[in-house]
């Protein structure tokens, strides 16, 4: 499998599990385990991946291809994590068109959805549902339905005040 960096922000975790639907199989405990935001770190280069050899004869050469591979995956996971630094360069991310957010590695009604929170929780209602409405107009298909379902269990908290603003974010 390929590496991964990732963001969670545990606010919006817990608040969009909290109007997921019921899975019996699913525990509380699974939300801290979630990201809001990641990034595969292979450059889609998967074939490459898949086909990379190398020769270890010696210890020498595993401790060489390791530092090596961990070397490039730090350097890109820095430069993914240095990409989304900020809730609002997060945001900016995850309400981009859904074929970019797809690059971050969600499925467009779960980028959507995280979206709508992180939005709520830095400028509130009327700049969440509006991005609710933008989401929901871009997605087709199951991704809207699933969306749809999502906010319409969500829309008391959508509606309400919220005590999780980043005020100072």
């Amino acid at each position: 499998d390929p590496p991964y960096a990732s963001i969670t922000i545990d606010e919006v975790e817990q608040t969009v599990a909290q109007f997921e639907e019921s899975n019996p199989l699913a525990k509380s405990s699974d939300i801290s385990w979630r990201s809001t935001i990641s990034k595969r770190l292979d450059r889609g280069e998967i074939f490459r991946l898949m086909t990379m050899k190398w020769t270890l004869v010696r210890e020498e050469d595993c401790q060489r291809v390791a530092a090596d591979f961990v070397k490039r995956t730090l350097r890109d996971a820095e430069a993914f994590w240095a990409s989304v630094s900020t809730p609002r360069e997060i945001l900016s991310k995850l309400s981009d068109d859904p074929t970019k957010t797809r690059a971050f590695a969600l499925p467009d009604q779960i980028a959507a959805e995280r979206a709508i929170v992180l939005c709520k929780l830095l400028y509130g209602t009327e700049k969440s549902k509006s991005l609710a409405r933008e989401r929901l107009d871009c997605l087709s298909g199951t991704s809207k339905k699933e969306l749809s379902d999502w906010l319409t269990r969500a829309s008391s908290w959508l509606d309400g005040d919220t005590s999780l603003r980043f005020s100072t974010i």
